[in-house]
């Protein structure tokens, strides 16, 4: 049996850690949890671009519930009555690149939205989202790309320049290319071995989809409080769509769902941040925006104990959207699953971890 999270943090021992595990899920349940992620990760949903996932999320709510979009475009879903007001919230969002203009040879440049890495786009295929449909294009290498010194200093997004196939300003803008246009790496989800997943967008497709699957499974007479389901937006800009939420009604506890990034990996030292795939999701008790209170994670770890879900818990980088609520005066008890290679074009998940982070929402909406 390992130690609880305060013994650990105080003898210096580890840290991420994890339960023992759970049952496995079933191999229906782990069908549909790759449905429903396969069907958020085609969308194209770049920052101040949700529109297009905020609608598919609505086509996969059950149809007799109600939701909303406030003024941020936040998708917004309550369910129960009470207090206290409890807001699990996950964003719709994925970094890519925005037009910036059609150059006189046909290429197009852009300006960056969210924190990449620009040189693991280089070369790779893109998708412009236009008003009259998508177009394919890739990242035009520079020259001498391949040489690890070049690719060691990186480009940038000044230089970076869409290649749609044209050699003119007036044959790319007849494809109907436009300043302002959204750009993401070409949609595709695939299938790794029994139980893996990897698509760009996983942040934070896999926290709409946990919330999804557990909306699904939700007896709203049966809870004991109101539970308030965020979709948010603009979270890789500086979590706007929550600012804006939190400002509007902070609560009393928030639960920000989003990646742990994970040194799971051949790139990575496991000292830090080591919360391995396939065992569980994730308590995010310390990342670069909250310190979750020792009590918080003890009581949410006993909680996924009790019920037989796979959890662990550890220190990682980056922030989450209920930093915005903590300084309306609620907590923030952040939870994740562990990523691979975060933002970049081949973000890698294990369904099992997803099955279990909805498991858990589904309990704190119901239990917590």
């Amino acid at each position: 049996m390992i130690r609880t999270f305060s013994a650990m943090l105080a003898a210096g021992l580890l840290l991420s850690a994890g339960f023992a595990a759970a049952s496995a899920p079933s191999r229906a349940r782990l069908a549909d949890v790759s449905l429903t992620l396969q069907r958020l990760c085609e969308v194209q949903a770049l920052s101040s671009h949700e529109s297009p996932l905020t609608r598919r999320i609505q086509s996969l709510l059950p149809r007799d519930l109600a939701s909303k979009v406030d003024g941020k475009g936040n998708l917004i879903v309550e369910l129960g009555q009470g207090d206290p007001l409890v807001t699990v919230i996950a964003h719709q969002d994925e970094i890519g690149y925005e037009v910036k203009g059609v150059e006189a040879d046909g290429r197009v440049s852009v300006v960056k939205k969210g924190g990449f890495f620009d040189y693991l786009y280089e070369a790779h295929p893109v998708v412009i989202g236009t008003s009259v449909g998508p177009v394919n294009a890739v990242v035009a290498p520079r020259t001498g790309y391949m040489d690890p010194r070049a690719t060691q200093d990186g480009i940038t997004a000044e230089e970076c320049r869409l290649d749609v196939g044209t050699d003119s300003w007036a044959a790319t803008g007849a494809m109907g290319v436009r300043p302002g246009d959204p750009v993401t790496v070409a949609k595709r989800y695939a299938r790794l071995g029994a139980t893996a997943a990897s698509a760009r967008s996983m942040d934070d497709r896999v926290g709409c989809a946990a919330l999804l699957l557990a909306i699904r499974e939700i007896d709203a007479p049966k809870l004991k409080h109101r539970v308030k389901f965020i979709f948010s937006t603009e979270e890789e800009l500086g979590l706007n769509g929550a600012e804006f939420a939190a400002r509007a009604e902070p609560g009393a506890i928030c639960f920000a769902i989003d990646t742990f990034v994970s040194s799971d990996s051949p790139l990575e030292s496991p000292r830090f941040a080591h919360a391995p795939l396939g065992e569980g999701c994730v308590i995010r008790a310390i990342d670069s925006s909250v310190i979750t209170s020792r009590a918080d994670v003890e009581k949410i770890l006993k909680l996924a104990r009790e019920n037989h879900v796979d959890i662990q818990f550890g220190l990682t980088g980056g922030g989450n959207d209920g930093a915005r609520f903590v300084t309306e005066g609620a907590t923030d008890i952040p939870l994740g699953w562990p990523l691979r290679y975060s933002h970049t074009a081949a973000e890698v998940v294990d369904l099992r971890d997803v099955s279990a982070l909805a498991d858990l929402v589904l309990l704190i909406a119901r239990k917590f």
